[in-house]
């Protein structure tokens, strides 16, 4: 049931951001590992996931959608994000300055809500990819990343636009369609993107 509200949630009412405590409802529904479910116990997880339910049901503005044009031109984002394979963090590695970065990303917009085009780029050292799970590519968790900081950069240029995003990497573009992603650091990132 729990699952079944939160699904609701993530539909053309709220958009997608809905979508983003159901890792936890999902992980606490399957794992056998848990102890015996019952109204007693509840991991940190499924207590921090029904607390932003309950936030969304409480503050969560209605989505509008327009049924006519509204004679904005949408704006235009194109991101890319290289990862050098192999570099993946180590904890010696995580001391070293940020010149060993084996992550970068770039972010371009074009908006009218801008005097010109704007370009953004960002460098992911081994610290911050430490952050990540760990595995041998991190490609698709730094493209998905690159919708939060952009959002997260220049709030203003998306507020009330429509906008046309091209990626290169379509477990991103997946992920940020559905609002959701069976990988807990990507489906975070996406959570976060939809939030804001």
């Amino acid at each position: 049931k729990l699952r079944g509200k939160s699904n609701f949630l993530a539909s053309t009412s709220f958009g997608r951001l809905g979508r983003a405590p159901e890792q936890a409802l999902t992980r606490f529904e399957h794992d056998s590992s848990l102890p015996e479910k019952s109204k007693v116990f509840a991991p940190d997880s499924l207590i921090f996931a029904l607390q932003f339910l309950k936030a969304i049901i409480l503050c969560a503005p209605a989505r509008a959608i327009y049924l006519q044009p509204r004679y904005q031109a949408p704006n235009l984002i194109y991101t890319d994000a290289s990862f050098h394979e192999g570099d993946s963090p180590s904890s010696n590695q995580a001391e070293q300055s940020v010149e060993n970065c084996p992550g970068r990303l770039g972010i371009v917009i074009f908006s009218e809500v801008l005097r010109r085009p704007l370009g953004l780029t960002a460098q992911f050292g081994p610290k911050t990819l430490q952050a990540l799970k760990a595995r041998k590519q991190q490609i698709t968790q730094l493209e998905t990343l690159a919708a939060p900081v952009a959002l997260w950069e220049v709030p203003e240029v998306f507020r009330n636009r429509d906008l046309i995003w091209f990626l290169d990497n379509q477990g991103a573009e997946a992920g940020l369609i559905r609002g959701y992603s069976g990988e807990e650091d990507s489906a975070a990132m996406i959570g976060i993107t939809h939030i804001h």
